[in-house]
């Protein structure tokens, strides 16, 4: 059974509910992270230690309305300890693919949330194809959309699936040094991943007061994407932050549930799943065209037909009466292509072969 090292060795994907080693997929990603965080840390002479979590979210299964737990939420609000870091991993699944996020969030001194800082490895108009969606249809998320900055990060080679290792290493780096992973040399993420575990860790000048971790989380090695004025996440008709925003110390200590709601209320941070249906997809653009076609041919058809039957009696009756068979044919066929839409889309979106299902991964 493969060791998560070998994971990264192989640049595999990976799956929330992978074996590995006889151990769980979380498990073994906490392990590797504390490993690079404290070789990164000893040459910042930082002893702080972060808080690792991860979790999965399909959107699927919100519109089947199970319930699904939010372990970044839970973590931030169980951990309310002044200057207390969290780094979030989440493999966030859509109808077309699964991808890997990172979610990192810090708390001021008093033990309120202070900021969070979301990257993504993959973007489409500078926005991240997973990290986009988690902040629009997230409840926690937006209940604190204010304070949310999106980093894009490096970005994974085309046609890799290699999201979670740029996941991982932009967490260890926000932990250690408050920006995004800049890669030092221009091979493989992996390698470096790899040659940093195995250093040799420096050794610690004596210090006689602990180090904290920088004020300025949003200084960057990478590109800064901040798409909203008012809120630098995304646009305002995007992302429309609560009011008021809901204190950690007033929030219910308790396990919050993914919510898909553009405007919640701010009573909506309740941890019962939403009982309200969701609206029923659209068909496809092909589905309607083709309806629309087939039932415009077809009284046409049956109108010909009929004419032929009335005006070539009784030589064009057999002829009047195909044509009107097949005008009702077509009128058939126009209407069950409305009602029953075709779906195009297939298993695999964009250029990383993402697959629609909860363990399938980039």
């Amino acid at each position: 059974m493969p060791t998560l090292s070998d994971q990264i060795a192989r640049e595999s994907p990976l799956g929330f509910i992978d074996a590995l080693n006889n151990s769980s997929v979380p498990r073994e990603l906490e392990k590797v992270f504390q490993q690079l965080y404290t070789k990164l840390a000893e040459r910042q002479n930082s002893s702080s230690t972060p808080i690792f979590s991860c979790d999965q979210y399909d959107e699927q299964l919100t519109i089947l309305h199970v319930h699904q737990e939010d372990e970044f939420a839970n973590t931030i609000l169980a951990n309310q300890t002044p200057h207390a870091v969290i780094c979030h991993m989440r493999l966030y699944s859509t109808a077309q693919y699964a991808h890997w996020h990172a979610l990192f969030a810090q708390m001021d001194e008093t033990g309120e949330l202070k900021k969070i800082i979301i990257t993504d490895s993959r973007t489409v108009n500078q926005a991240g194809i997973t990290a986009k969606p988690d902040i629009e249809n997230n409840l926690f998320l937006q209940q604190h959309a204010d304070k949310i900055t999106f980093i894009a990060g490096e970005q994974q080679p085309f046609k890799s699936q290699t999201c979670w290792l740029y996941c991982l290493a932009n967490l260890v780096a926000l932990a250690a040094y408050g920006t995004v992973y800049k890669k030092n040399t221009k091979g493989a993420l992996s390698k470096e991943l790899l040659q940093l575990l195995k250093a040799e860790p420096p050794k610690k000048k004596e210090t006689k007061q602990e180090t904290q971790l920088p004020e300025s989380l949003e200084t960057t090695i990478a590109v800064e994407n901040k798409l909203s004025t008012s809120t630098n996440v995304l646009p305002a008709d995007s992302v429309k932050p609560s009011s008021p925003t809901v204190s950690l110390a007033q929030a219910p200590q308790t396990n919050l549930t993914f919510f898909v709601q553009k405007s919640p209320s701010p009573s909506a941070i309740s941890p019962t799943p939403i009982k309200q249906p969701l609206p029923a997809a659209r068909p496809s653009s092909f589905s309607n065209n083709l309806g629309l076609i087939l039932l415009s041919l077809g009284p046409a058809v049956m109108l010909g037909g009929a004419a032929a039957m009335l005006f070539s009696f009784p030589v064009g009756f057999a002829a009047g009466l195909s044509l009107l068979g097949i005008g009702i044919l077509l009128t058939a066929i126009g209407l069950w292509a409305l009602k029953s839409p075709v779906n195009l889309n297939n298993n695999y979106a964009d250029d990383s072969g993402f697959a629609a299902n909860l363990n399938l991964k980039v």
